[in-house]
């Protein structure tokens, strides 16, 4: 029965409940940041090598804070006040975005380079003036420039990148009531209703002139 009742679980394609979602979150939040942390070879030219660690600090960290604190005041990332399970998530959260911007800057460390700073801020823009359902695209944006920065940079990720990229994607998803669908249709939405009521105020301008 228990195995029975196993495999409902995983192909059943029954939703999460509440709590079991948000421990599942966490969970794999945690397995990326592992990820993440542990030690990478960073590949130079010809034999030369030396290891790598994108570890939070005080740019990262402070940068982190002005991308996220946003998506917890626009309601993007639920947040249960005074609770904690919501520091936790938030303490988590944190530290994934200034792992992001760790890879972004390159070489493990906050000494990044012009343009690396450019995305950075553009992702701070992101989440601060765009519409609400486009603000939480700024992970995305962070997630891209960090596989260009592995690129240009040599980082040797291994299988330790595959679960970085899949388990962070898949606990930020499990917390957001946003699914990718959903935040398809919420960008037209918001997009359509925007451009409604642009016409309206066109109509209503030339109605007084």
């Amino acid at each position: 029965m228990k195995w029975r009742f196993l495999l409902s679980i995983i192909f059943g394609g029954e939703e999460f409940e509440k709590i079991p979602a948000r421990a599942l979150s966490f969970a794999l939040l945690v397995f990326a940041l592992v990820c993440a942390w542990v030690p990478h070879r960073q590949a130079y030219w010809m034999f030369w090598e030396t290891w790598v660690s994108f570890t939070p600090d005080f740019i990262s960290g402070a940068l982190s804070l002005a991308i996220i604190a946003p998506l917890y005041a626009r309601r993007i990332i639920p947040y249960p006040s005074h609770s904690l399970n919501g520091v936790l998530f938030f303490v988590v959260n944190l530290a994934l975005t200034a792992t992001f911007i760790q890879i972004t800057l390159g070489r493990g460390t906050s000494i990044g380079t012009l343009p690396s700073y450019a995305v950075v801020i553009c992702a701070v823009a992101l989440s601060w003036l765009g519409m609400r359902a486009a603000a939480s695209l700024a992970w995305l944006v962070l997630l891209a420039f960090s596989v260009i920065s592995t690129i240009f940079n040599n980082y040797v990720w291994g299988l330790a990148g595959f679960g970085f990229v899949a388990s962070g994607f898949c606990g930020i998803l499990l917390q957001t009531p946003l699914n990718p669908a959903a935040l398809a249709a919420e960008i037209i939405g918001e997009y359509s209703s925007a451009a409604d009521r642009s016409m309206s105020a066109g109509t209503d301008i030339s109605r007084i002139s």
